[in-house]
């Protein structure tokens, strides 16, 4: 004989925010929930749904150019919000601390452009990229050290495109 009340088959599942369906007591014990989540393109790890102040998403940078020469800097970073975001550039040496205003927004959410000319041998040092949210400032600038061309101590991570007098750098 028949049940009045046969058994309903209930869809188990999880939504497209990772948020379960469903009624949980039919779910068998060795089942937990998972983070869903994928990797940019420096490795991180993507946090969907979090908020977080920009993170720089390449390693410092060593940069040989010579005087004169125009330096294209790209800074790029990931934040959650990422808009609006606003981009601050300092260079440091030994002798000066000076905020550099002539850099621009790209329109790729997260990336700011310098061009950087040395005019002298004071030009070069440290150049930092800081980028701030609604959350705050990042807490680790993005970096590129400015050395002249030339110098013996050039670094292997240093990515260059010559095109005419200008050299293009990617972070």
């Amino acid at each position: 004989m028949a049940s009045p009340h046969p058994k309903r088959k209930r869809r188990i599942g999880i939504d497209s925010e990772s948020r379960l369906y469903g009624s949980p007591r039919y779910l068998p014990r060795f089942v937990y929930p998972f983070k869903r989540f994928s990797l940019t393109e420096s490795g991180r790890e993507k946090r969907s749904g979090s908020t977080d102040t920009p993170v720089c998403v390449a390693r410092p940078r060593t940069v040989a150019v010579g005087e004169g020469e125009t330096a294209r800097l790209s800074c790029r970073v990931e934040a959650v919000p990422d808009d609006p975001l606003s981009f601050t550039w300092v260079f440091n040496n030994t002798l000066d601390t000076v905020h550099v205003e002539n850099h621009r927004l790209s329109p790729v959410r997260g990336l700011s452009i310098l061009d950087y000319t040395p005019r002298s041998t004071r030009d070069y040092g440290t150049l930092s990229c800081w980028a701030a949210n609604s959350l705050g400032s990042q807490t680790d600038p993005c970096r590129f050290t400015i050395i002249e061309a030339g110098e013996s101590n050039k670094s292997h991570s240093e990515t260059l495109l010559r095109r005419s007098s200008t050299i293009f750098y990617s972070l």
